[in-house]
């Protein structure tokens, strides 16, 4: 009778975990970036005269695109050789809507209620121009901030 030998950190797992957490820290700071980001444009719309950001951090909206490239990634890895079937496929999917949307809708929806009571606290760069449908149902517009 042969005992089966279970492993769990391999050099070679070893070196990939090390290999995420190297990535998972430039997602991490794609998000400071990001955050960095929005304070800037809120010092620039709120604050005073004097800014007490640094300028050069009005460039960092990249992060947006790094982290989104980042998690993509790590969702391919993450999920590699789970997909043997539509099902399970579809079971993904499923599973990351309901995760995604009703946190989301959530959110929406009070952003829509302020809308209605006050419509300029509510898209203000854009002209206060909103699309309701797009917002919840996660559609393109052409209503996007500008960069």
């Amino acid at each position: 009778m042969r005992k089966h030998r279970r492993t769990i950190f391999t050099p070679n797992r070893e070196l990939k975990r090390k290999r995420l957490v190297s990535i998972q820290i430039l997602r991490a700071l794609a998000i400071l970036a990001v955050a960095w980001l929005h304070l800037t444009l809120i010092e620039l719309k709120y604050g005073s005269t004097v800014p007490i950001i640094p300028s050069w951090l009005t460039h960092s909206f990249g992060g947006v695109d790094v982290f989104f490239v980042i998690s993509g990634l790590m969702m391919v890895i993450v999920t590699q050789g789970k997909f043997g079937s539509a099902k399970n496929a579809l079971r993904f999917a499923f599973d990351r809507v309901v995760r995604i949307y009703p946190l989301y809708w959530f959110y929406t929806t009070i952003a829509l209620v302020v809308y209605l009571i006050n419509p300029k606290l509510v898209n203000s760069a854009q002209g206060n121009r909103v699309d309701i449908l797009a917002s919840y149902l996660l559609l393109p517009s052409d209503l996007t901030p500008p960069h």
